[in-house]
């Protein structure tokens, strides 16, 4: 090898890194959209349960002439608090919670507690120091079933008219169209939400057909879903 493409090659790599880095290239970010960034981990559904579950603990700590900021206690004190709380809440109706529901209350407060901004370093479903509020909680989860509030309240399924009218829809205009494609992806998909609904591309449906030569639709990734979001 020549001495000139030596150094054509060296001087090359050397201006490459030389190469100045954009400005821009990291971004500032101010606390709050930090925050958001941190708050969008949840769905929308799971948010509007924690605000929930958190509603009615500080309504119940009103109540009982209770401090309602209950983020800064201590977890004895909390524990404390937590103990009494899963054995009297209810809801509006002055009725006990279904199990889901109940089991949600819990769940709710500690996604509150150990989330943005309070990131508390404690587990009242775990740890050793809540073991009596937990044993009250297991015991009022014992009296929902006897008394059979552990059963979930499924919405009616759509009746096979119902369905007809449904597949009826008129397509001449855009709209009409958008309604069935839409009705055609949450019944015939599952879908358990609209969470991302109208950010699907094009290229997440593929049509396939089978050994019969009958055309079909198909998801061509698996996306995220509530249970397993990012997975």
């Amino acid at each position: 090898m020549s001495d000139t493409c030596i150094n054509f090659d060296l001087n090359f790599k050397l201006e490459s890194l030389d190469d100045a880095e954009p400005a821009d290239r990291f971004q500032t970010l101010s606390n709050q959209e930090i925050e958001q960034i941190a708050r969008e981990r949840n769905e929308k559904a799971t948010t509007y349960n924690t605000s929930w579950g958190v509603r009615t603990f500080k309504a119940w700590c009103k109540s009982k002439g209770k401090n309602p900021d209950f983020e800064k206690l201590s977890a004895d004190d909390l524990n404390a608090f937590l103990r009494v709380f899963y054995a009297e809440v209810r809801n509006k109706q002055g009725e006990r919670f279904a199990k889901q529901s109940f089991v949600g209350l819990r769940a709710a407060i500690h996604r509150h507690l150990t989330g943005e901004p309070f990131c508390r370093q404690m587990n009242i479903l775990q740890d050793r120091e809540f073991q009596a509020a937990n044993n009250v909680f297991k015991g009022v989860l014992k009296q929902l079933k006897r008394e059979g509030h552990d059963k979930s309240q499924h919405k009616v399924p759509i009746s096979p008219g119902d369905l007809e009218k449904l597949k009826t829809i008129n397509v001449s205009s855009p709209r009409g169209l958008q309604q069935l494609a839409w009705f055609y992806i949450e019944y015939y998909f599952g879908r358990r939400g609209r969470e991302g609904l109208r950010a699907l591309p094009k290229n997440c449906f593929v049509f396939c057909t089978d050994s019969d030569g009958n055309e079909y639709c198909k998801m061509a990734f698996n996306e995220a879903t509530k249970n397993h979001p990012g997975d």
